[in-house]
């Protein structure tokens, strides 16, 4: 059987690998990457005869290839590959990225070797499931399930966030059990308090202050393009508190604010950020976060150059 994990994007595709395996019971014997292996090596590699073959089972055994261009290439050399490796008679697990599954060739699409799993943001159970994974593998330890519980509902279902989640908290926790205040403070939500700091510190010009937090996060892998929509979003607020604070003259206690869902406590708080800065001023702030984000996207800058620099120029 040759099982087909494909998705969107590699983490996506990655963890559902993860879970596959988790499922199956399995492991990975040996892994190939299509582009770099040549296709005589790979195939010598699955096909040699291991004689402890013959006395142990090896149905939970499989052969994990990367990049697999043969499912959607119609070469000659791919096509004669694919041959081959039908002959095998193996478990294999083929790891790619496509757009969808119309982008595999016919021949392989209608062949039922063929086993396609599409990897996407997944439900809450299979969130469970996968979290619980990684917090076995990472031999991460709570002081109760109650707090297990209350992480668990803290993370959200993109694999790739879960799974990174899960090294943080276990790198921060270097064996010791984690409690409720651990979870509060180093989870997403103490995340998005992070990164409204940083951009109060990009507001006010605190650039060294900036650069170390912003660096913090990147350790913690935090995506460079979730910090971005996580300040685009949050400078957004900023600026609706701005326009409220120009059409009720500073009234706190009006009941339009409470009528529209805003707290003026946190209104007042910002009070000092947002008197820097006019409804115009935010305005251009939010098209270089969005041109940054979006050339980020497109690949044609780096990353962490391209932040540091848009601080920079703050």
């Amino acid at each position: 059987m040759i099982n087909v994990i494909y998705g969107t994007k590699i983490d996506y595709v990655k963890n559902q690998c993860h879970i596959f395996l988790n499922k199956e019971k399995g492991i990975i014997k040996q892994t190939f990457d299509y582009k770099n292996d040549s296709n005589l090596d790979i195939l010598n590699s699955i096909n040699q005869i291991n004689l402890l073959d013959s006395y142990e089972s090896n149905d939970n055994e499989f052969y994990c290839i990367n990049n697999p261009s043969f499912l959607t290439s119609k070469t000659n050399s791919d096509r004669k590959f694919l041959e081959n490796l039908l002959l095998s008679n193996k478990n294999i697990i083929c790891l790619i990225v496509v757009k969808n599954k119309n982008s595999f060739n016919e021949n392989v699409l209608n062949n039922k070797t063929f086993k396609f799993i599409e990897a996407t943001i997944i439900n809450d159970s299979k969130k469970i499931s996968l979290a619980n994974y990684y917090i076995q593998q990472s031999n991460l330890k709570f002081d109760c399930e109650t707090t297990k519980s209350q992480f668990i509902a803290k993370l959200n279902n993109d694999p790739f966030f879960i799974e990174n989640e899960i090294k943080k908290m276990a790198n921060y926790a270097n064996g010791v059990e984690i409690n409720s205040n651990d979870v509060n403070v180093l989870c997403l939500n103490g995340i998005n308090d992070n990164i409204f700091n940083l951009l109060i510190y990009i507001l006010t010009k605190q650039k060294t202050k900036a650069f170390k937090l912003f660096n913090d996060l990147v350790k913690q892998k935090v995506q460079i393009i979730n910090i971005l929509q996580t300040i685009s979003v949050q400078l957004f607020q900023l600026k609706l508190q701005k326009m409220l604070i120009e059409k009720y003259k500073f009234n706190f206690a009006s009941k339009s604010l409470t009528e529209l869902g805003i707290n003026s406590f946190i209104v007042q708080k910002n009070l000092p950020i947002l008197n820097l800065y006019t409804i115009d001023k935010l305005n251009q702030l939010l098209e270089k976060i969005l041109l940054l984000d979006y050339n980020i996207k497109s690949n044609i800058v780096i990353p962490t150059i391209a932040f540091q620099l848009f601080v920079s120029e703050i």
